[in-house]
């Protein structure tokens, strides 16, 4: 919608649950459980953090270059572009952009391994790994077994 163009790309609801979540769909090679954590860089942070701490009821941390949401299933951070380069070493390629991204999985070597046997670069780092913007559609990605 106009009034969150950020949801166009991050925002789905399952209309139908008890077709998409059923236990064939829920194991992967790569042990993935869940989504933990999301940064999307926009225009204007305070602008964006205003209207999401509408929407999930959340009061957001930090400050004009960096806000984060804690919410009950993981964290959303909005990040500048000047925030997104000093922090991520990321151009923002359209704004808004989602720019990384944390997904829960029950081994990160495990997971690791299978990344790297089909050929996807991981760079090692505490509690989990990190996948290069190359091999995760522009953003960064990463593995982790306790979340961001």
């Amino acid at each position: 919608s106009d009034e969150m163009p950020e949801s166009r790309v991050l925002a789905i609801e399952h209309l139908t649950p008890e077709h998409l979540w059923q236990d064939r769909y829920l194991d992967h090679p790569n042990g993935a459980v869940g989504l933990t954590a999301l940064a999307v860089c926009v225009a204007d942070v305070e602008e964006a953090a205003a209207r999401y701490g509408r929407m999930f009821g959340v009061t957001a941390t930090g400050d004009k270059a960096r806000r984060t949401f804690d919410l009950a299933a993981g964290r959303f951070t909005l990040l500048s572009e000047a925030a997104l380069k000093s922090e991520l070493g990321l151009d923002a390629p359209i704004l808004p952009f989602a720019a990384s991204f944390t997904v829960a999985v029950t081994d990160p070597g495990k997971a690791r391994a299978v990344m790297e046997q089909a050929g996807i670069c991981c760079t090692i780092g505490e509690g989990g790994f990190t996948v290069s913007p190359h091999d995760a559609c522009g953003a960064l990605g990463g593995g982790s077994s306790n979340g961001p």
